[in-house]
């Protein structure tokens, strides 16, 4: 049986926290801890994707970014092997980072360490759900981040309905 809301209980446009604060102003502030952290993760992962289309395919998988700090770079891998040939080509991967836009890192480091067990799934194009892309877009906007607008957007279009 499905949830039913009473007619009277008010209904909100915006998705908000404890206090009244939307959490699209949460994820803007540059003061807040929780947009600060959002920002530094989506750096991270973004230099995990550039580094996987630098480096060559039999490695890219085996390599991971761990930490940016200090201008400095750390790589970490499961394989002694590989974190030597990669500490041999750490120069050439900087300017090979450089040369795909990354700034403000001077120094790469290679740490080994296990990575934790990502199957690696071929994706296949799929069409989402009415009631999921209803929720995406609203989640979006709620959000007001520019980035995960931009995501929806290109969904919407890549699925014929943009």
């Amino acid at each position: 049986m499905p949830l039913q809301y009473s007619r009277s209980m008010p209904q909100r446009s915006r998705t908000t926290l404890p206090g009244g604060k939307p959490v699209s102003e949460m994820l803007k502030s540059r003061s807040s801890g929780l947009g600060q952290l959002l920002k530094h993760a989506r750096k991270l992962e973004q230099l995990d994707q550039k580094l996987a289309n630098i480096l060559e395919p039999d490695i890219s998988g085996r390599v991971r970014v761990a930490a940016l700090h200090d201008h400095r770079l750390v790589l970490i891998t499961p394989s002694a092997a590989l974190a030597t040939r990669l500490r041999l080509d750490s120069e050439d991967l900087l300017k090979a980072l450089q040369a795909v836009g990354v700034k403000g890192i001077s120094q790469i480091q290679i740490r080994t360490a296990p990575l934790s067990q990502v199957e690696v799934i071929q994706r296949r194009k799929r069409q989402l759900p009415e009631i999921g892309r209803k929720s995406l877009q609203r989640f979006a906007r709620d959000s007001g981040d520019d980035e995960i607008l931009d995501l929806v957007r290109r969904r919407q279009h890549d699925d014929g309905d943009g």
